[in-house]
């Protein structure tokens, strides 16, 4: 039969790694961008030697780097969202109005044989239309409503490739 002692020390080690797999669950957002900024800061490392021998300012140089990052990562980010926003309305709009219909049946005759066949060709494909744009728009819409979360992952990235 199992003793007291061993029952304590397997009730411990499960706890142990109870609270561990607790730990890395809560923590897993911030890990992945502490690795993230650990694996910017090795990539542009050669770059941050040379500027910190032009300069022999630490601080300085990490700066610079962490700056110019931010300009190549954020910048075209914020010109491309509102371009990318008017696309899909754009395109949403002209395939509602679109006779895609004509245009099968000039391709591809022998498809649609009959009127009811069309009926129920026009609708599969405009709730096709309808269901893609929204879902392209809701995860949009999700990733501007998270916009805080993934500010603060930015903001840890910053921080550990700056350090």
């Amino acid at each position: 039969m199992i003793n007291e002692r061993a029952f304590k020390k397997g009730m411990v080690l499960f706890l142990l790694l109870s609270l561990l797999v607790l730990t890395v669950l809560v923590l897993w957002p911030i890990l992945l961008s502490v690795i993230f900024g650990l694996l910017l800061a090795y990539i542009l490392y050669p770059a941050y030697k040379f500027l910190n021998k032009l300069l022999r300012l630490k601080w300085l140089s990490a700066l610079l780097i962490c700056v110019l990052t931010i300009f190549i990562i954020v910048i075209p980010f914020l010109f491309m969202m509102p371009i990318l926003i008017k696309q899909i309305f754009d395109i949403y709009i002209k395939l509602q109005g679109a006779d895609i219909i004509t245009a099968i049946k000039t391709f591809f005759p022998s498809l649609l044989p009959n009127q009811q066949v069309s009926a129920e060709a026009v609708l599969f494909l405009n709730n096709l239309i309808a269901n893609v744009s929204n879902s392209i728009l809701n995860n949009l819409m999700s990733v501007l409503s998270n916009f805080p979360i993934i500010l603060l992952q930015f903001v840890i990235v910053l921080f550990v490739f700056f350090f």
